[in-house]
């Protein structure tokens, strides 16, 4: 510009074609590798006629992956547009982008829900299963509830140990302490 006179005493806006070379635009320079155009980068202009490696900053930036060549973890879908979001560094990982890359898919409340019928289920089973152990006594043909009929054999289940009684000692021992000391007793009808 030094050598170009313009054609006034000094030069205006429109010297600037005589004077001025036009800058380059940032999408004739090449990034190296680990970098990528700036989305912008038709708008951007070089520091000169032509890119540079000075202009490096102005027209690309850092790689970074796209959430789209990641794959969510389970009860996580990708986010919509996994195209335009980008990720922590050159490779997307589930453990550091899913925050970003990720959303609940809605089936972490379901399975929750399922879980606890589940387990409500269960506990209702293990009631049944328990009350019906307590409920199951026994007493043969004899319904009195003061004494064990002498010609029954008293079988007890105290901590999964079997302790069979013969008629005389069981008939001697009232039905309250014995279903206080034993409270699963099964009668047989064994004579």
């Amino acid at each position: 510009a030094a050598s170009r006179v313009c054609p006034k005493a000094s030069c205006v806006v429109e010297d600037a074609a005589l004077c001025c070379a036009a800058a380059d635009i940032c999408t004739n320079y090449r990034c190296p590798s680990g970098y990528e155009a700036r989305s912008e980068a038709s708008n951007r202009y070089c520091a000169g006629s032509e890119c540079t490696s000075v202009d490096l900053n102005s027209c690309c930036t850092t790689h970074r992956a796209r959430c789209s060549s990641m794959s969510c973890p389970s009860n996580l879908k990708t986010r919509q547009h996994p195209d335009t979001i980008l990720c922590s560094g050159p490779t997307c990982f589930a453990d550091v982008d899913k925050n970003v890359c990720c959303e609940d898919d809605g089936t972490a409340g379901l399975l929750w829900k399922i879980l606890a019928a589940l387990l409500a289920l269960l506990m209702v089973l293990l009631l049944a299963v328990v009350l019906g152990k307590l409920c199951c006594c026994r007493r043969g043909d004899d319904d009195r509830d003061d004494e064990l009929p002498e010609t029954q054999n008293l079988v007890l289940s105290q901590n999964n140990r079997m302790v069979s009684l013969p008629p005389g000692v069981a008939a001697k021992l009232p039905p309250s302490v014995m279903q206080e000391a034993y409270p699963a007793l099964y009668y047989s009808g064994v004579q």
